[in-house]
């Protein structure tokens, strides 16, 4: 599924593109990155696929390492006790990922053949570490850049749960735009052939 699969849709998956993911902290904080490219997701292992065909849910635990996002970004406000306004280019390297997907869905008919749709899904991580790296964090300021993005990378943990459920509502997007994209191309039978 790395490749683009036109049959289904699907976007090329190495690197995954993005046009534009804005996050947002406690307080004031916006972080928005555009023009995203992903990779790593060759690193993707299925460590759990747990489906419930009676009560039509799925859940997916995977891991992946690293998965490298590259992106311009723009960022204002504060995080943790620091202000932050800069804009530039972002890697934020995520490393020993595990992915948690859960889904349900509901059954449609078009033409004759029954389609999955979901209706319910959630989604966590967890991660090894974090790696930031902001150029121009600091509006010109080379040095109090290099020092906040070690302060970031030091502090990755904390960081990671002030963003934590802008993160989560992001890959959550990710993984239903996936499947529903799936689903609505492939009827459900034809999904688990023996």
């Amino acid at each position: 599924m790395h490749r683009r699969d036109r049959r289904l849709g699907l976007a090329r998956m190495n690197p995954l593109e993005l046009t534009l993911v804005e996050l947002n902290g406690a307080d004031d904080f916006h972080l928005a990155i555009k023009n995203i490219k992903v990779y790593g997701l060759e690193t993707v292992e299925v460590a759990k696929f747990d489906v419930n065909f009676e009560r039509q849910k799925a859940h997916v635990i995977s891991r992946a390492s690293p998965v490298v996002i590259l992106g311009d970004y723009k960022m204002n406000g504060h995080l943790m006790i620091f202000p932050l306004n800069g804009h530039g280019l972002v890697n934020i390297t995520l490393v020993e990922g595990l992915y948690d997907y859960e889904l349900e869905w509901t059954m449609e008919n078009r033409n004759g053949a029954e389609y999955a749709k979901i209706i319910k899904s959630s989604y966590d991580y967890q991660l090894g570490n974090m790696i930031y790296n902001f150029t121009n964090l600091m509006n010109g300021d080379e040095r109090l850049s290099l020092e906040l993005n070690k302060v970031l990378n030091d502090n990755w943990r904390v960081v990671n749960e002030e963003l934590k459920n802008s993160i989560q509502k992001t890959l959550l997007t990710i993984h239903d735009n996936l499947f529903s994209m799936i689903f609505s191309h492939i009827p459900f039978r034809e999904l688990f052939l023996d």
